[in-house]
């Protein structure tokens, strides 16, 4: 008898497994950054200078549409 058959009531009961697939593990992907950001993600400097920049991009480009506007 096989691992994935039990006798219930003296009847052969076939189990199968679901083999449920593990979720894949979350890629972390490095936001898309400019030249002018720096490589330097490591740091807690890092961080806040490429917070600092896209967040003066950011400001910069609502300018620009409001003065469009």
């Amino acid at each position: 008898m096989s691992e994935n058959a039990v006798r219930q009531n003296g009847q052969l009961v076939r189990n199968d497994s679901l083999v449920t697939p593990s979720p894949q593990q979350a890629r972390v992907c490095p936001p898309h950054m400019l030249p002018e950001d720096g490589a330097n993600l490591s740091s807690a400097r890092g961080i806040l200078s490429l917070i600092q920049s896209s967040t003066r991009r950011a400001y910069q480009q609502i300018l620009d549409v409001l003065d469009e506007n």
